[in-house]
């Protein structure tokens, strides 16, 4: 599960990110990922520079956050991804 959130709100307390995005895409997304284990943390999307997408996951503390609004990219989903009933659901992106 991602969160979208204004960039100008959010900030590593600790540590500093590895970026990476693809070469040869006009508009390819820079996934941010722990220094150390790896875990892929956010994504920062060209579209959208205002924003980051955070990985709700790596958070300390999820439960402020509840249950997801959307989901979004179905057709890559998983056997073993549940979406929860009264969750809005899209194949690719909404609109």
């Amino acid at each position: 599960m991602i969160m979208a959130m204004p960039e100008n709100g959010f900030e590593y307390t600790k540590g500093v990110p590895k970026g990476h995005a693809r070469t040869g895409l006009a508009e390819a997304v820079t996934r941010e990922f722990c220094p150390h284990c790896g875990t892929h943390i956010s994504i920062r999307v060209p579209s959208m520079p205002t924003m980051v997408m955070i990985r709700v996951g790596t958070m300390d503390d999820q439960s402020p956050f509840g249950m997801p609004d959307v989901a979004i990219f179905l057709c890559d989903r998983q056997d073993y991804h549940v979406v929860p009933e009264g969750v809005d659901r899209f194949d690719k992106e909404p609109g």
